[in-house]
């Protein structure tokens, strides 16, 4: 079955704001003006502000199936575009291709039997927009519990450069440590060759 693009919204976490673009969804880590301001600077600034670095559905359901579409495009130098999907606390699967075209693409993957608290997290050098979320028909599907939120400004290196795993970034590796939900900003050649970045509890 498909969920519906309010059920989407609701387990969806690391977006300031999440829009319809042209019948997809999309989103977003910075709201238009600051992101209008790196695009000021230069056009690779300001794919890397569209990226979905820190993105991730977070939810509980006894699915057995879930699949994934999408379209993926430019959101740094680089062009990785890996899905992983972690099942209570383990990583299960990491899926995607690495295209920045705008091509239609998808993942899936099937699950054991039972309740399952499920994490997808998106790629973060990269842009996705998604068409559609379907699970096994009938399965339940809640939100995860919410916890305290970081806020994460930093470099590259804070956006994930270069890691093929977006769920093993330093940020989501400690926000797991700390039980912390974030989300991730980025200010490049604000610091140069640094790695500053700070972060705030809400």
């Amino acid at each position: 079955m498909k969920i519906s693009d309010k059920q989407i919204r609701e387990i969806t976490k690391g977006a300031v704001n999440i829009e319809e673009c042209s019948g997809l969804i999309c989103f977003r880590r910075l709201n238009k003006e600051p992101s209008s301001r790196y695009s000021a600077i230069s056009e690779e600034m300001y794919a890397k502000t569209g990226a979905t670095a820190g993105v991730r559905f977070d939810f509980v359901s006894d699915t057995e199936f879930f699949k994934l579409s999408y379209r993926i495009y430019k959101g740094s130098s680089q062009k990785k575009g890996a899905f992983d999907i972690w099942v209570d606390g383990k990583l299960w699967a990491s899926e995607g291709e690495d295209l920045d075209d705008g091509s239609r693409l998808s993942i899936e993957t099937v699950f054991n039997k039972g309740e399952k608290h499920i994490e997808v997290y998106f790629p973060c050098l990269t842009r996705v927009e998604v068409s559609s979320v379907e699970l096994s028909d009938g399965a339940t599907l809640f939100p995860f519990r919410n916890k305290p939120v970081a806020f994460f400004f930093g470099d590259s290196i804070t956006q994930g450069y270069t890691s093929a795993f977006p769920s093993l970034t330093y940020v989501a590796r400690l926000c797991r440590l700390m039980d912390w939900d974030w989300y991730k900003s980025y200010g490049a050649y604000l610091w140069q060759q640094s790695i500053c970045w700070t972060f705030i509890l809400l």
